[in-house]
């Protein structure tokens, strides 16, 4: 164990640790890990609702409806597919927004809060609120109204509206042609938000259960994942740098040559591999305090106990956040830390590898460069930026319903498996190594 230790503090070099600092500092100014700390310092005091917490709470049952709605979502693709094999879009468009309002019209007749002010029939989409602000409604029935016409109880009928409102909009602005190239994304998009049986379950498990009452703030929720996301890239280069040039250093001082005379000096590379190991996690559980300690900071363990499903993280067409199973914000970070040390741990071996053969500092160095970028490019692929064009119809988080590699794959927690994988496989490799290193006779 004294050897181990005496590794340890030969890793952690005031030279060293200084060029990883100033990497990562670099690397967090680069990566805009700031827009993230800014998220997670979003005012969001728990319990506090807002007026417009208030709409969102009151939003979210309807819009898990319209997620669940499998005939809306039918209506949507066949309304981009006839719109594309349309001869004039121009008269599509009129023609599909009078049948709308024939069927708005009809179910305007037979609900009782229209009735109530007098409203019985829209010549346009803009005809109900003139008609309704005519007649004194409250800011609370435009909102009954404005759900009724665009609920489950009218078959989406105002949902439906908009779409062509959109298409209108596109014409206007685009034409013809350019509105067709538009469906068709539309279309794609449409396709992608088609839901499996796991996922329609979990909804409709949320929506009678009433998951999303919980007062989980999503800047907070977005802005902690982003957070991790910068910090996982950042732990990754910062192992690599400090723990690859640890055998390498010795093989430029001409060291292997006399650990390879002793049984025990051939040992010595086995004590390097659990030295790098052990580094690893004392490096990520710095990071991990620092960042722990600024989320306390910042009132974020006040929402421990929250389920991550809440109505402040917006449901309808962005951001919803949504486990396989009911998961509490508490858990969610404790998995996204466990994903730190994977990478890092991950990385630190990989490192120890590339040490072992690098007979100098140059030739690691060259080494190094594309595996951090091939580390990298797998980082993106697994904990990719929400905002990526893939991602815009629904935020991709690690646990969720939304999952990119879950949408692509059909597995979930694929994302977790895989970063324990890749950090099992780069252990295993580097315990192969320093294992071979020991019986190694020197020639």
């Amino acid at each position: 164990m004294r050897i181990v230790w005496y590794e340890i503090r030969k890793i952690w070099n005031l030279r060293l640790v200084g060029m990883v600092v100033l990497f990562c500092a670099l690397f967090f100014l680069a990566l805009g890990v700031q827009d993230s700390l800014r998220m997670v310092r979003y005012p969001h005091p728990l319990g506090t609702q807002t007026q417009r917490a208030h709409d969102y709470l009151e939003a979210a049952p309807h819009d898990l409806r319209e997620m669940l709605s499998q005939e809306y979502l039918d209506w949507q693709r066949q309304f981009f597919i006839n719109g594309m094999a349309s001869d004039c879009l121009y008269t599509f468009r009129d023609e599909t927004m009078a049948a709308l309002l024939l069927e708005a019209n009809a179910f305007i007749t037979q609900t009782p809060i229209f009735a109530a002010y007098d409203i019985y029939a829209i010549k346009s989409p803009m005809d109900r609120w003139e008609q309704a602000e005519a007649a004194g409604a409250t800011a609370e029935t435009h909102n009954l109204m404005f759900r009724a016409l665009f609920g489950e109880s009218s078959g989406f009928v105002g949902k439906r509206i908009e779409n062509v409102q959109a298409l209108g909009s596109n014409l206007r602005d685009f034409g013809e042609s350019q509105t067709r190239v538009f469906m068709a994304g539309n279309l794609a998009r449409a396709n992608q938000r088609e839901l499996d049986e796991r996922q329609r379950q979990r909804l409709a498990e949320i929506l009678e259960n009433s998951e999303y009452t919980g007062t989980l703030h999503g800047s907070l929720f977005w802005g902690v994942t982003d957070l991790f996301r910068h910090v996982t890239v950042i732990l990754l280069m910062a192992s690599l740098i400090l723990h690859s040039p640890l055998v390498t250093t010795d093989r430029v001082r001409n060291m292997h040559y006399l650990q390879y005379h002793t049984q025990l000096g051939r040992r010595v590379v086995v004590r390097q591999f659990w030295a790098t190991l052990l580094s690893a996690i004392m490096l990520t559980t710095i990071v991990l305090v620092a960042v722990g300690a600024y989320l306390a900071n910042v009132g974020a363990f006040a929402y421990l106990g929250e389920g991550i499903t809440s109505h402040r993280i917006h449901f309808g067409t962005h951001s919803i956040a949504a486990g396989f199973t009911p998961i509490t914000f508490g858990s969610y970070i404790l998995v996204l830390a466990g994903l730190c040390y994977g990478f890092s741990i991950g990385a630190a071996a990989i490192g120890f590898i590339l040490s072992r053969f690098s007979r100098n500092i140059i030739s690691l160095t060259i080494k190094i460069l594309p595996v951090f970028i091939a580390m990298a490019f797998l980082h993106g692929f697994l904990l990719p930026d929400r905002w990526s064009w893939f991602m815009v119809d629904r935020f991709t988080a690690p646990l969720t319903l939304w999952n990119h590699l879950y949408i692509r794959t059909g597995f979930a927690y694929l994302d977790v498996m895989i970063i324990v994988a890749f950090a099992g496989v780069a252990m295993l490799a580097a315990a192969v190594v320093s294992w071979r290193d020991k019986r190694v006779e020197l020639l």
